[in-house]
């Protein structure tokens, strides 16, 4: 009896053992087998923003192992920040609205889990520095209405926010300043947000000068502008253009000015975004117009000047195998060359320079630099001889083209040049910029010569049948072949002002196109078998 009443004991105690050790709880099942305690408390804070940090709170972070966090079924890296405090970023991809953030050690979930509101903040328009700018924030992933507030920062000079989140004025300058601005739903729910609306330049009046006008002849120049958003509107800010004169709302001041003087006026123009910029020109009108002048040459050294004060002048010199003629922008000097490069100066000119001996291949042409102090000579191939101020900026015996070197043009300033060839391909040297040559196909009769604008930013192709081709800031006047007489011509002559040009035929015949001036019937000319043209005033 008393041996079974022991037994029935023993195993009574065994069964309360079995028990507790079942219902154990995990974290004193792992501190009875030696592991460390890891415990979760509270997340902080439940509202945030996509890449801002969120942080756990418990015990046991530090020891550890397979710590891992997963918000909205996404794993994010988790940083321990001490035993007690994990944290980890709301991913930058992370869609607005609740999500559920669970920590798990060891491969199992560590109880509770938590509630995190994700909200998030349209990107804001671009604007425009000057012009008016309304655009509003717009936060998603809570519960609306939203309220928004500047917290650290400043909104950019002349731009206001509005406690809805509406943008009002317009900003002073371009750029971009970036402010933090807190969003808070109904459920008093936050988080905070850089941001700064991106603000383009406004426009600005790129025209720095105005050409001179002449009393009671035809004016028109093209304002230009750039920056902000086309199109624009042109106007007058202050001050007064002369009479006869208009600016179109295009940019367009043109007429006939009738008052001689200096007019300093302020011109204003406003972009498609309503912002402006303003700046002042001004603008002298002169008596009269510059006088133009166009020199004719034949090949065996008649010389002819032909202008608009006067009549025709001839000039007879000892030159012989005249190709090319040549005319400072004033008139005050003038020479002729020869296909052997010898220099013949005309009147009170002076010698620059020329070829000591026969160069290996004939001159074809030349040009001289608009303050008359230095002109150069092109040979058949191509290669360039530089005299006074004319400085050799290279030539065509390095470069692969087509047809033989017939026409050289000095650009602005004198700095540079262009050589054209028979089939119009056109090389640039020096500073003059590269604007074209002609396409395949598309020329016309070959190639004689090249007159420059008056700006340098463009140039004018002839051919001996009398077409044209304009590049750059050159404007194609005509089609001369219709011409009665003029063909086959022989040069081409660029009028003082830069918008027009003569064509030149071996006759004699001149033809005026664009602002270039008449001199007259052809049969009044004293001078047949032209070979080359230059112009002056």
């Amino acid at each position: 009896m008393v041996g079974g009443k022991a037994q029935r004991g023993h195993s009574r105690a065994l069964l309360v053992a079995v028990a507790a050790l079942v219902f154990l709880p995990v974290a004193l099942a792992a501190a009875a087998a030696g592991a460390a305690t890891v415990t979760v408390a509270m997340l902080s804070p439940v509202s945030a923003s996509p890449g801002s940090l969120l942080t756990v709170t418990g015990s046991g972070f530090s020891s550890a192992s397979g710590l891992q966090v997963k918000l909205g079924g996404e794993n994010v890296p988790v940083t321990v920040s001490t035993d007690s405090a994990i944290s980890f970023p709301v991913p930058a991809d992370a869609r607005p609205g609740p999500a559920v953030v669970i920590v798990s050690a060891g491969g199992g979930a560590l109880g509770p889990s938590f509630n995190v509101t994700v909200l998030t903040l349209a990107a804001l328009p671009v604007g425009e520095a000057g012009a008016p700018y309304t655009a509003a924030l717009s936060a998603s992933g809570g519960t609306a209405p939203y309220s928004y507030a500047v917290v650290t920062g400043e909104l950019a000079s002349g731009l206001f926010l509005s406690p809805a989140g509406v943008f009002s004025g317009a900003a002073k300058t371009a750029g971009t300043q970036s402010f933090t601005v807190t969003v808070t739903d109904a459920n008093h729910l936050s988080a905070s947000f850089l941001v700064g609306p991106a603000m383009l330049p406004g426009p600005a009046v790129s025209t720095s000068s105005l050409a001179n006008a002449w009393a009671g002849a035809d004016y028109s120049t093209a304002l230009s502008a750039t920056a902000g958003t086309p199109p624009y509107s042109w106007s007058i800010g202050s001050g007064a253009i002369p009479g006869g004169l208009i600016l179109t709302s295009s940019g367009v001041l043109g007429g006939r000015p009738g008052g001689v003087g200096q007019y300093s006026v302020v011109v204003r123009v406003t972009d498609a975004l309503g912002s402006s910029a303003t700046r002042k020109l001004t603008l002298a009108v002169a008596v009269e117009p510059p006088q133009a002048a166009l020199l004719l040459a034949t090949t065996d050294g008649v010389a002819e000047t032909l202008s608009t004060a006067a009549g025709p002048a001839v000039t007879t010199t000892t030159g012989s195998e005249i190709v090319a003629a040549l005319a400072s922008f004033d008139g005050q000097r003038a020479w002729l060359v020869s296909r052997r490069g010898s220099v013949v100066p005309i009147g009170a000119s002076p010698l620059l320079g020329e070829i000591g001996r026969r160069p290996g291949s004939p001159i074809t042409a030349a040009a001289v630099r608009p303050d008359g102090t230095g002109y150069w000579l092109v040979t058949r191939t191509g290669r360039v001889y530089g005299f006074g101020s004319a400085r050799d900026e290279g030539s065509l015996l390095a470069v692969r083209h087509h047809g033989a070197a017939v026409g050289i043009a000095a650009s602005s300033g004198g700095t540079g040049y262009w050589v054209v060839t028979t089939t119009g391909e056109v090389f640039a040297f020096g500073t003059a910029p590269a604007l074209g040559s002609t396409r395949p196909g598309r020329l016309r009769g070959r190639i004689v010569g090249i007159a420059p604008t008056a700006d340098g930013k463009g140039y004018w192709l002839a051919s001996s049948a009398g077409s044209v081709y304009a590049f750059g800031s050159a404007r194609q006047a005509h089609l001369g072949a219709g011409v009665p007489g003029l063909a086959p011509v022989v040069a081409i002559a660029p009028a003082p002002a830069g918008k027009g040009y003569w064509l030149v035929g071996s006759g004699g015949t001149v033809a005026p196109f664009g602002s270039a001036e008449s001199f007259g019937a052809p049969a009044a000319l004293a001078v047949t078998g032209v070979v080359a043209a230059a112009s002056a005033r």
